[in-house]
């Protein structure tokens, strides 16, 4: 993980990140959170293909997306994905 320097045993709990490499899921969400400020209600969310969202949870239960985070691009999460479904056990 280039996040953390720790190994990923599970790659289909990794991410690849923008500058090379992977990083763990986890580590991804950590960064992502140290670099923004988040208000209260809000956090940030996997919302799939590779992105994130800071998302304001309101009062009703509902839910708003403030930001969208790109963190992989399409080349790479699919690249990823076919490496994942063609090694499972």
């Amino acid at each position: 993980c280039i996040l953390c320097e720790k190994p990923i045993d599970l790659i289909a709990s990794a991410l690849s990140c923008p500058e090379g490499g992977y990083a763990h899921f986890d580590c991804v969400l950590a960064h992502l959170g140290q670099e923004r400020t988040l208000c209260e209600g809000q956090k940030i969310s996997y919302i799939g293909r590779g992105s994130f969202a800071v998302v304001q949870e309101e009062a009703d239960g509902s839910f708003t997306f403030l930001e969208r985070i790109a963190w992989e691009n399409a080349e790479a999460f699919d690249s990823m994905k076919k490496y994942v479904e063609a090694n499972k056990a």
